[in-house]
């Protein structure tokens, strides 16, 4: 068996082409992939975390809102004769706005109570208002069974159909400064 074995010349005059083999291309696209794989993720992280960041303070800023509209008003529409005896305030099982009372025309926290809304578009508000005392480790807790001196303001705002709320809580008491 012969072998041969022949010498390429090259041409001196003309450039010599070089090409990419095809694992050279191969290994190109994998690392292409992979690096817009990477940076496509980290971009989906710096969207959610902006869409959160922006929800949270819409949130927080119509919470806040109706917690200041809530609070501003009197602790009950009896006034001077709730101040003067806790048995003249509004009954537990009576809390909420009066039979045509519109909210633009609330007076007092309780009519608040099992209030809704939907400040903008896709975002929902809450106000329940109850009686409160505080409990054996001084808690502050609803008082379902009588009036006190104190009512509890629970406000919550949430993204509609986001897992995203806010909720805050605060405290009103009868007297003095009905």
């Amino acid at each position: 068996m012969n072998l041969r074995v022949s010498k390429v010349k090259k041409n001196h005059g003309s450039p010599v082409a070089k090409g990419v083999t095809l694992i050279e291309l191969i290994f190109a696209m994998v690392v292409l992939g992979l690096a817009v794989t990477a940076m496509m993720s980290a971009l989906g992280t710096v969207s959610r975390n902006a869409i959160t960041s922006e929800d949270t303070a819409r949130l927080s800023f119509f919470t806040e809102s109706l917690m200041e509209d809530v609070m501003g008003k009197r602790f009950d529409n009896n006034g001077a004769n709730c101040c003067a005896n806790v048995s003249n305030c509004t009954a537990f099982g009576s809390l909420g706005h009066e039979t045509g009372e519109v909210p633009a025309n609330y007076n007092d926290i309780d009519d608040y109570n099992n209030y809704t809304d939907s400040p903008a578009s896709g975002f929902t508000r809450s106000a329940n208002v109850v009686y409160a005392s505080l409990n054996a480790t001084n808690v502050w807790q609803a008082n379902n069974t009588s009036r006190t001196d104190q009512k509890m303001v629970t406000v919550s705002a949430n993204r509609t159909g986001g897992g995203y709320k806010v909720t805050l809580t605060g405290m009103k008491s009868r007297c003095p400064g009905n």
